[in-house]
């Protein structure tokens, strides 16, 4: 009997009688296996799906119209905000989303953050400053993403369970560090006081979220039982560094296409598919792969070699580079992406409790997207510090993000000396990504 207990775990003990769970406490109700026939499988799957692919597809817009968005909003000088904002919003909400999914239900959080996604969209498509409409899609674009138990009991009880001090704290602290991370170097000097006061508030502000976690919540918002593995340690850092180079590419990779090979939206857009598709597929093949090894690490390393190898021929990259090149490039780093970022969410939850399946993928998209702001900031201080060293004088010092839209008011021969400065930023940032992948 006692085996059978601990066996049980956690969502056994919170149990009361008749198997009923106790009041205010979060049980695991999902066990769904063998209950769905297959027609039923393939609606709710593709369901699934398609809220992922609009997550997706309106994460990886924004990058490649930012160009079309600055010159129909005349936004030149707060272009950069726009992607900033956008994840600066995402990533605040990440932590508490896989909580607020295991009180209330992943089907009404799933349905509320698909109105709030479209809201935010079209508020976007009609507004006339971007910033802010910006942000409620940013909220809602990774809240869609499902989350991987559910409690039950009245909307009071549950209402109880939030761990507010734990997401005020959380809240407040990521969007005091991520702006002066992603401004910082490019729209405010790292030395001033706003980019310091703010750092210095977030500081303060996740301490204090920490202590409150690890002392005083009863349902916490991220449990730190869920570091206590060194296994589990590594996946988390490999989600942080994955976040750094994935959103690197989501950014740059437009910017390249457009500054350098002189190519519209539209197709920037289109020339991302490459890496997109080869992640897609290789996701897809890396489960099957798994499933028939019984183990994730031959994959995973199997992951990182093509990531790697992908990332090094962008040390190639240049104005004169074939698209056929950059497809193939793109192509082995997308399958790489694939074959090492969802084995390792696989590998995460196989790692953890039953019942903190929700919270780990919401800290597992959490520390993606801090490390996608962490790396955009590096990437962005990167090159606007080169553009800044070996701009000629007389040509103007615009951000990074700012120059495919500031180039057509050049002559022809001072387009060609920045585009040439900007590439070699470019391959500082293409070389430091290629280090941090083989590592």
């Amino acid at each position: 009997m006692d085996e059978e207990n601990q066996q049980a775990g956690p969502s056994a003990a919170a149990a009361g009688p008749a198997g009923r769970p106790a009041k205010s406490e979060l049980v695991d109700n999902q066990n769904f296996e063998g209950q769905f026939k297959f027609g039923r499988l393939v609606v709710i799957l593709s369901a699934l799906a398609f809220t992922l692919f609009v997550s997706f597809l309106d994460q990886t817009s924004v990058s490649t119209a930012l160009p079309a968005i600055a010159t129909d909003l005349n936004a030149f000088e707060t272009i950069s905000w726009i992607g900033t904002s956008f994840l600066i919003a995402n990533t605040s909400f990440q932590l508490i989303n896989g909580r607020l999914s295991d009180i209330f239900g992943r089907r009404t959080c799933l349905i509320i953050c698909m109105v709030l996604l479209a809201v935010g969209d079209l508020m976007c498509g009609f507004a006339k400053f971007v910033v802010p409409v910006t942000v409620l899609a940013g909220i809602a674009v990774f809240l869609v993403i499902p989350q991987s138990p559910t409690s039950q009991g009245r909307m009071r009880d549950k209402v109880k369970m939030i761990d507010y001090p734990g997401m005020f704290l959380s809240l407040a602290g990521v969007i005091f560090l991520l702006i002066p991370i992603s401004g910082g170097g490019t729209t405010y000097d790292w030395s001033s006081p706003l980019v310091i006061s703010f750092l210095v508030i977030g500081a303060i502000l996740i301490i204090a979220f920490i202590v409150v976690q690890a002392r005083f919540a009863r349902h916490p918002t991220m449990p730190f039982r869920l570091f206590e593995r060194n296994s589990a340690k590594i996946l988390f850092a490999h989600n942080f560094i994955s976040g750094v180079v994935y959103y690197t590419d989501l950014y740059y990779l437009p910017l390249y296409y457009q500054v350098i090979l002189d190519k519209s939206p539209l197709t920037s857009g289109v020339l991302i598919l490459p890496l997109i598709l080869g992640f897609s597929l290789a996701s897809a093949a890396g489960g099957f792969a798994i499933a028939r090894l019984g183990r994730c690490l031959p994959v995973i390393r199997t992951g990182y070699v093509l990531w790697t190898a992908g990332a090094g021929g962008r040390i190639a990259f240049g104005p004169g580079t074939s698209i056929a090149t950059i497809a193939g490039c793109l192509v082995v780093e997308g399958v790489g992406l694939g074959l090492s970022m969802q084995p390792v969410m696989i590998a995460l939850l196989s790692n953890t409790r039953k019942e903190d399946r929700a919270v780990v993928t919401g800290l597992r998209n959490f520390l993606r997207t801090v490390g996608g702001a962490v790396g955009l900031g590096i990437a962005a201080a990167i090159i606007n510090n080169v553009l800044l060293q070996h701009l000629p004088a007389g040509l103007p010092r615009a951000a990074a993000s700012q120059l495919s839209v500031l180039l057509d008011t050049l002559p022809v021969e001072q387009r060609g000396e920045v585009v040439a400065v900007y590439m070699r930023g470019l391959h500082c940032v293409f070389d430091g990504r290629a280090a941090g992948d083989g590592a």
